[in-house]
């Protein structure tokens, strides 16, 4: 498998140039951003080709890594390095989530911004990160703030979400609410070419628990190049105390326990500061226990992408099930349901590492 790289312009969202990395990595991750790097060296005669200092520049242009005409990471360039004894040109890469994590939700942008409200009713936790998203990439008032995204039909639901200025909230902040609390959502942000050429993210919620992905390590034509096993103790809080706002005996403070836990009792407080509603709290603070009220399994594995499943088979939030059933430390037989939280990989080999975590059973 050959990947192809090319340039996007940040302006027209098209392409600009392929390019030749010396080398290069990349990952993407299900509810979080992830990045990258790429190295491009100068030829005998010192030029770069089509890589020149106004493409390389950062903020300027996207990094794409597609192979057979799927976009596996699209990357921003937010540090480029040139090296004058080696000729090469380093680029740092970040993907849309860094674009989220550094833009506020206001309607007013003034020193006045302190009188900022945004009120969402009647949403569900999709609802609330299509209306972050909806709102922090509009280029309406300002083109500087417009972003390609494709969202999801409305939906309704019993939530209300409060966004006021003087909190100086993120779209991150409001995503990370929206995947955080009790029944929360799953999240990608899928980058794919256009109808016309130009580079766009699809936002998807929970779109491919459905999509299963499967491995029998015991076959003797599997792809499988490594695979480790690691249960996380160390995280665990069966005890979670939500500190809202206030302070001292004014704080607002929501208790949860996991119900019948099998460990000792390990508590843990999380601060939620700008949180004023009850409920609100309520709902982030059980989302916080949920992720830590047992020992985390996770499972690393390679994989050569060139064979099947590879790297075209993989969504993120995809349903994993592998078999092994001579070996000392895996259970015999298809194991339980697994997600799919991560994939990273090289832009000059096919090897793809994975990540998931359990979702029942081993």
């Amino acid at each position: 498998m050959a990947y192809k790289v090319c340039m996007v312009d940040t302006g027209s969202w098209m392409k600009i140039t392929d390019i030749d990395p010396l080398s290069g990595n990349w990952a993407r991750a299900l509810n979080s951003g992830r990045g990258g790097s790429l190295t491009l060296q100068a030829g005998d005669d010192g030029d770069l080709g089509q890589v020149i200092r106004s493409t390389t520049w950062p903020l300027e242009t996207v990094v794409v890594v597609e192979s057979d005409s799927r976009i596996e990471f699209a990357g921003f360039v937010t540090t480029t390095k040139y090296s004058w004894v080696t000729r090469q040109v380093t680029l740092t890469l970040n993907d849309i989530w860094w674009i989220f994590a550094k833009r506020f939700l206001l309607d007013n942008r003034t020193s006045l911004l302190t009188n900022s409200q945004l009120d969402w009713e009647n949403i569900d936790a999709r609802m609330m990160a299509k209306r972050a998203i909806e709102f922090g990439t509009n280029g309406g008032s300002s083109p500087e703030y417009e972003l390609p995204i494709v969202l999801p039909p409305d939906s309704t639901g019993p939530l209300k979400r409060t966004v006021y200025g003087y909190d100086m909230e993120t779209i991150q902040d409001v995503l990370d609410d929206a995947i955080e609390s009790e029944n929360g959502i799953d999240l990608d942000f899928r980058p794919r070419w256009a109808a016309d050429g130009s580079l766009e993210w699809v936002m998807e919620t929970n779109a491919n628990k459905t999509r299963f992905l499967e491995w029998d390590l015991d076959a003797e034509d599997h792809n499988v190049t490594d695979f480790d096993f690691t249960v996380e103790g160390q995280g665990i809080g069966n005890i979670v105390y939500g500190l809202g706002e206030g302070s001292e005996v004014d704080m607002k403070v929501h208790a949860a326990k996991t119900p019948e836990s099998v460990y000792l009792a390990l508590e843990r407080s999380v601060s939620f500061k700008d949180v004023k509603n009850t409920d609100t709290l309520r709902r982030r603070t059980l989302g916080e226990m949920v992720p830590t009220n047992g020992a985390i399994r996770q499972i690393s594995m390679t994989i050569n992408g060139d064979q099947r499943p590879g790297v075209q088979d993989l969504h993120l939030g995809s349903t994993v099930k592998w078999r092994a059933d001579n070996d000392p430390w895996l259970l015999a037989g298809w194991s339980g349901e697994w997600e799919l939280l991560e994939y990273s990989g090289s832009m000059t080999d096919s090897e793809v590492k994975l990540e998931f975590q359990g979702r029942e059973g081993d």
